[in-house]
């Protein structure tokens, strides 16, 4: 249906934001009276995820609390 292009750039996605606001959202679903079949459907987008992160060892974006600032010199 879709082509790829001769060459793919690496992609990068930040997997942890996309984890939270899937478990945000299916948590908020598994609650929901009959929406539980689509909370597991998230839930197995997530089982994907951690499994490809184990898999192909997947590029964690950089933590911005980790960040250093200098001082700047006047």
């Amino acid at each position: 249906m879709f082509e790829q292009p001769a060459k793919t750039k690496k992609v990068r996605i930040d997997l942890d934001s996309v984890r939270e606001t899937l478990l945000y959202i299916e948590s908020d679903l598994r609650h929901a009276p009959g929406l539980e079949t689509v909370a597991a459907g998230i839930s197995a987008v997530l089982d994907e995820i951690a499994r490809v992160e184990i898999d192909h060892g997947v590029d964690r974006a950089p933590a911005l609390i980790a960040a250093q600032f200098l001082p700047a010199r006047f």
